[in-house]
Order: structure tokens, then C-alpha cells, then sequence
């Protein structure tokens, strides 16, 4: 199972426009602090853009800054603009019909992971960026 670390990252690069502002950061500052590369950013940093959270100057001495305070955003909001579908999945492959577990399992995760989604996207909503960007200092 692979580990999609496209929230973290959104966090990460809120996180740092919120310590540059009001300065413009470009991609490449922004991928060395995440040791990544330049065209990862660009794609989270499109992702956020269509938030209105991010101002983008173009052409030489341009880069990315926050447009919004970080304490009006939460980590819900960010988690519900970089990542698509849920944040648990049960089995896609068809299950085996002669094992009740798997021919089961499959209803009863997607109830317990409903749950644990429901309840996690709460707590997530109360907690602000600017908690992390002032943990950050």
C-alpha cells in the first residue's frame, strides 16, 4: 500500500507561505525545503490556488504567497482540497463467495471507516494552520 503525502505537503507549503508572508516564494525555494522536486509543488500549489488561499505572481521574481490569514484556514479545508475520495478504502476485488468474512468484510469496513472519517474530519476542523505555523518558529 502506497502513502499518499499530498495533505502533508499542502501543509508544508502553506505553512512556509505563511512564515514568508507577505513575500513571494518560488517553486524551487519551496521544493529544497521539502527535498522534492519543483514540479511537485507546482501540481499541490495548483490544487490550492483554486482555494483563493494562494496568490501567484508570474514571470521572473515570481513565485507564491498566502492571500488569507492561516487562521482562517483549517486542516480540513486543506485535506478536503488536495485530496480526492475517502480516507480509508476497504477491498476493491470481488469477493470470495464461499468465505462469509469476504463476502462480509468489505459492508462492514465501509461502516466502521465512514465513522472514523466523520469523526477525524471534525477534529481536523478545528484545528488551524496557524497553530502549526506558530509550533514552527
Amino acid at each position: 500500500m502506497t502513502k499518499d503525502r499530498t495533505f502533508t505537503t499542502a501543509i508544508h507549503l502553506l505553512s512556509a507561505l505563511a512564515k514568508n508572508s507577505p513575500r513571494v516564494t518560488n517553486s524551487d525555494r519551496l521544493a529544497n525545503s521539502l527535498k522534492t522536486n519543483p514540479g511537485l509543488v507546482r501540481r499541490v500549489l495548483s490544487k490550492l490556488s483554486k482555494t483563493g488561499w494562494i496568490e501567484t505572481v508570474k514571470g521572473k521574481g515570481g513565485g507564491s504567497k498566502l492571500a488569507v490569514s492561516a487562521e482562517s484556514i483549517n486542516l480540513r479545508m486543506i485535506y478536503e482540497s488536495v485530496v480526492a475520495g475517502p480516507l480509508f478504502r476497504s477491498f476493491e476485488k470481488e469477493p470470495y463467495a464461499q468465505c462469509a468474512v469476504s463476502c462480509q468484510i468489505g459492508g462492514i469496513l465501509d461502516d466502521v471507516y465512514g465513522d472514523l472519517e466523520n469523526e477525524l474530519l471534525v477534529k481536523m476542523e478545528s484545528r488551524k494552520l496557524s497553530e502549526i505555523v506558530k509550533k514552527n518558529t
